[in-house]
């Protein structure tokens, strides 16, 4: 081809015809820089492409990690749910005029119950510091960081806040009303120690200290479940819309 045009370049020239052979050269150059815009349009259609594949690959992986944190908070509400009936109940005893304490063990080992949240977030931190420059979405990319940094950190301050606030004092009345009791473990590798047989129940149903700790957890349970609650919700939202942003990009 590149012999072709010089051949005619040649026969252009060696005939005098300068005016046909500018023509033919400013046709040859806008044929080339139309080559050289072609072939500009088709780099940058794949690196777009690879950008593009990237986004959707790491969407993929934040879903799958935000889908195993949804199993997990309906799990942990399910928790919640059974501590805040068994709370509800024991207040309810503790109210009447029964005396018979078959139920409270159970009770507590429900009550007492606070499980862990395991954040899944492998994906997120392994972008965290580069959320911009990969997901285009801007109204997604915020929901994903909120998600991670405002809903899942408030589950672990609650969690903390059980730990070294309600269920401490709670603790502490049970101790000073109950007898230890001993079981061996379901495996049989080790020892129970559990505060779960009352010394004195008519004392125990006067005793406001050991109550008002239990209202307070059952009440904290309740808050507990109202949060999840609403974080699961925005969370079937935003795997759903990270799901059609998905499609959209393929």
């Amino acid at each position: 081809m590149i012999k072709f045009f010089r051949k005619i370049r040649y026969n252009l020239i060696e005939k005098n015809k300068t005016g046909k052979y500018l023509k033919y050269a400013i046709g040859e150059i806008i044929l080339v820089v139309i080559g050289i815009l072609i072939a500009l349009s088709i780099n940058n259609w794949n690196e777009n492409r690879k950008i593009q594949e990237n986004e959707i690959t790491i969407l993929e992986q934040l879903n799958t990690d935000l889908k195993k944190n949804l199993e997990e908070l309906v799990e942990i509400k399910s928790i919640f749910t059974q501590s805040e009936n068994n709370s509800k109940s024991f207040l309810l005893f503790l109210s009447s005029e029964k005396s018979n304490t078959d139920s409270i063990s159970a009770w507590l080992k429900e009550i007492s119950r606070n499980p862990i949240f395991n954040n899944a977030n492998t994906a997120y931190k392994n972008l965290e510091n580069s959320l911009n420059k990969i997901i285009s979405n801007d109204s997604l990319r915020l929901r994903i960081t909120l998600m991670y940094e405002k809903e899942f950190r408030n589950i672990d301050v609650r969690e903390n806040g059980y730990k070294t606030q309600f269920y401490p004092e709670f603790k502490k009345h049970q101790r000073e009303n109950f007898t230890m009791t001993t079981e061996v473990s379901k495996d049989g590798k080790e020892i129970i120690f559990n505060y779960d047989r009352p010394k004195n129940i008519e004392n125990l149903k006067e005793n406001d200290l050991f109550k008002n700790s239990l209202i307070d957890m059952y009440n904290f349970t309740k808050l507990r479940i109202n949060f999840l609650t609403l974080t699961e919700n925005k969370l079937h939202v935003l795997i759903k819309d990270i799901d059609q942003e998905i499609e959209r990009l393929k």
